[in-house]
């Protein structure tokens, strides 16, 4: 299961997309004349779709590099993996200041920009060094090496939300829309076939995209049902979406 997110900061849209493989190649055609940023995790699938495309810039995750790290400390208290997390940690305070500001609700990512390079890029600069001093001196074959190697591979991608102030550090807003589709699915019998999970991907759009802007799901759900036997073409869908929404 894919997990498209969308939209704008005011209107998320959350799409859920069933693929029978973990291939990203599907992407390819559709997100065919896109041009924008994407952000992902560090899923090697997504380099080979994405890598040289002019019209793409590629984000990632600071949580997923974070979560290496993190796992060395709770396992055995790495110094070297807790210094790491203190710095991150002071990235993710800065971002806090910036979500407590209102900053992106309130669309200023010029002022985002400005805050990131003054706050956070002296930090990342300063860890970069401290990353690629560690990468010289580390077996790659262990877990701390395997952690360093693999946030150095994915830094410019991890640096790009300095640049961008629509951008998040991290792309848990995903990881937190397909958890509910995660734990939910043991308990559906019916989805044990293609036909099943491209109808949970459906439902689970709409009602995740409901919760996400705020609307109550049980209220856009009733109002789409209700309206759905009416609906002749694809654009009288489209219309029913955005009335149950209350977008229209």
């Amino acid at each position: 299961m894919w997990l498209i997110r969308g939209g704008t900061v005011e209107r998320p849209i959350l799409l859920y997309m069933y693929r029978e493989t973990r291939s990203a190649d599907f992407l390819r055609k559709y997100l065919k004349g896109y041009t924008g940023i994407i952000q992902t995790d560090g899923y090697t699938s997504y380099d080979a779709h994405f890598r040289g495309k002019e019209n793409i810039l590629h984000a990632g995750c600071m949580a997923h590099a974070r979560r290496e790290f993190e796992k060395l400390w709770k396992a055995n208290k790495n110094s070297i993996a807790g210094n790491i997390l203190n710095q991150i940690r002071a990235l993710y305070k800065i971002e806090d200041e910036i979500r407590t500001q209102g900053l992106f609700q309130k669309e200023m990512f010029s002022e985002i920009v400005h805050i990131r390079q003054e706050k956070a890029k002296p930090i990342l600069d300063a860890l970069y060094i401290y990353l690629q001093d560690l990468a010289t001196k580390s077996d790659g074959t262990l877990d701390l090496g395997k952690a360093i190697r693999y946030t150095l591979g994915q830094w410019d991608k991890l640096v790009l939300y300095l640049y961008h102030g629509e951008v998040y550090i991290d792309n848990n807003l995903v990881e937190n829309a397909i958890r509910p589709f995660v734990l939910g699915r043991k308990n559906w019998l019916f989805s044990g076939s293609p036909d099943g999970a491209f109808a949970s991907a459906f439902w689970y759009s709409l009602l995740q995209t409901a919760k996400a802007n705020g609307k109550d799901p049980y209220k856009v759900l009733l109002h789409f049902l209700k309206g759905l036997p009416l609906c002749q073409t694809s654009q009288d869908c489209e219309k029913l979406f955005f009335d149950s929404m209350g977008w229209s």
